[in-house]
């Protein structure tokens, strides 16, 4: 029956993992940290018996307070709520946990990023460490992007939102609960991380980023007594805004203050996590902030040069998804339509919401989270955001090679096709991982509509994936003329786009094809 159910649940949650966890070896440590004493560990257990998970919350608190570095007693929520107050303020780092604590807590990361059998390996968990990076907005994306940044061994961080936590955000949140609902973002996100990660020293700022706060915002890291010895320049940017126009001024200021920066696009409305991608915000496709971000960057651009429309955006890194939207904006409710005014955050700020599959968010967010760290953490990796060719293209693809290399040995059919020992896997590698689908002569892309083709890039040098060019048939068939006629590949398209090219190149060479 349901009273039966509802009689049994408090037994069966008491029982469950997580709620013994505080009898186990962490809960000896907080003790050992003084941030709680013996008597107060048996006050603990005894209520866990009781109570469950949420006399093990109600050790918050006093690791909160530890983090914040107030020594005093917590009061009660309200009074909790007044000494964070408006302002910015910070919480976590120094010594928060001790030595051996910490390296078992970041051995996985350490020997992920770090080579321990070779002493002069580059230190990438210390780079992490070290670190100073910013997260603007940390709703759906930015909360879990913030949350595996500070597990994943980022030093410093400063989160940045205006925003309060409510019931709806909850399915996509990465650490607020029921309780947090009606508090502003950054402190709930705060107190998760000083809970869960106190060696991340994190600088909380409540307040809505804009182009007049831009040097505010995105400003040194200048904690009083902190990071001596650091960089105190942000380290990387992560824009996790949902809101249009305050989104193209955050890209712009990183833009001009030459900060690197990595952007998400939309999450809403979708729900295939195999079509999520990591690359230019050009290369976007079914998403219409994509669309309409690209457009107001243009018209940000201070340069009076307004020639190349794409100089504000041109290698610039977002996480987007290239599945079709399947849900659109809902419509207002009758109360909106009469009173808009009094159900908006912000004035101008969209009022109708999009629904929302919690995973996806999550997804974006931990796609930034692993870049970042990835890069920070000297393991980069190059992103493969090109869709697999069609068995029709790649033929082609190779059937304009074959020409080429027919016509430079004199019409040998048989020379031609030993050059070319090439299959539809070293041609899909071609065009998508070495040219990223795209020329790089014009940096056009390789669509239905424009003839692509593949082509030897220099004369005198085999015709492998270490010198095979995807580009535009026009420009195939300008290098060849020009080759063929006595001419250079510099003298044919310019000495800078031969140098993008041959450095592009240089990493396939010496490989065994």
């Amino acid at each position: 029956s349901a009273s039966a159910s509802a009689s049994a649940a408090p037994a069966a949650r008491a029982s469950s993992p997580r709620d013994l966890a505080p009898a186990g070896g962490l809960q000896r440590q907080l003790v050992s940290l003084g941030v709680m004493d013996y008597r107060g560990l048996g006050l603990g257990l005894g209520l866990g018996l009781v109570l469950g998970a949420g006399a093990w919350h109600a050790l918050g608190p006093a690791l909160r307070a530890r983090a914040r570095g107030d020594g005093g007693e917590e009061g009660d929520a309200e009074g909790e709520e007044d000494a964070y107050g408006s302002g910015d303020f910070y919480v976590g780092g120094a010594d928060e946990l001790p030595p051996d604590i910490k390296a078992e807590y970041f051995s996985r990361s350490v020997s992920y990023f770090n080579d321990e059998a070779d002493p002069a390996a580059p230190d990438g968990f210390g780079a992490l460490q070290g670190a100073f990076v910013i997260v603007v907005g940390v709703g759906g994306v930015g909360s879990h992007a913030a949350h595996m940044l500070s597990r994943g061994g980022v030093g410093r961080m400063r989160i940045v939102d205006f925003d309060q936590v409510t019931l709806s955000s909850l399915n996509r949140h990465a650490t607020a609960g029921v309780a947090d609902v009606g508090r502003p973002k950054v402190h709930a996100l705060a107190e998760a991380l000083a809970e869960r990660v106190p060696t991340c020293a994190v600088h909380v700022v409540n307040k809505m980023f804009t182009a007049a706060a831009a040097d505010e915002l995105l400003r040194d890291w200048d904690r009083p007594g902190g990071a001596a010895g650091l960089e105190a320049r942000p380290t990387y940017v992560l824009d996790c805004i949902d809101d249009l126009n305050t989104k193209a001024e955050l890209l712009a200021a990183c833009r001009a203050k030459g900060l690197r920066v990595l952007a998400s696009m939309g999450a809403g409305g979708k729900a295939d996590p195999t079509r999520v991608r990591l690359g230019e915000i050009t290369d976007c496709i079914n998403d219409p902030i994509a669309t309409k971000l690209r457009w107001k960057l243009r018209k940000l651009d201070p340069s009076p040069d307004k020639k190349r429309k794409d100089k504000m955006t041109e290698g610039m890194l977002c996480v987007y998804s290239v599945e079709k939207t399947k849900r659109g904006l809902l419509p207002l409710t009758e109360e909106q339509k009469a009173a808009p005014k009094e159900f908006g955050t912000v004035e101008n700020f969209r009022l109708r919401v999009i629904p929302v599959l919690g995973t996806m968010p999550a997804i974006f967010g931990q796609t930034m989270a692993s870049f970042v760290l990835s890069v920070i953490g000297l393991r980069p990796y190059e992103p493969s955001v090109v869709e697999g060719y069609s068995k029709s293209l790649k033929n082609k693809l190779q059937s304009q090679l074959t020409n080429f290399e027919r016509a430079f040995h004199g019409g040998d059919h048989r020379a031609a096709a030993a050059a070319v020992n090439i299959d539809h896997a070293d041609t899909d590698f071609i065009a998508a991982e070495i040219w990223r689908g795209k020329s790089p002569i014009s940096g056009v892309k390789v669509t239905s509509q424009l003839t692509f083709a593949m082509t030897r890039w220099r004369r005198d040098r085999p015709c492998d994936p270490s010198n095979i060019l995807l580009c535009t048939l026009k420009e195939a068939k300008e290098l060849n003329e020009g080759v063929d006629g006595g001419r250079a590949p510099e003298d044919v398209f310019g000495a800078d786009v031969a140098r993008r090219i041959d450095e592009r190149l240089a990493v396939m060479a010496g490989k065994n094809w």
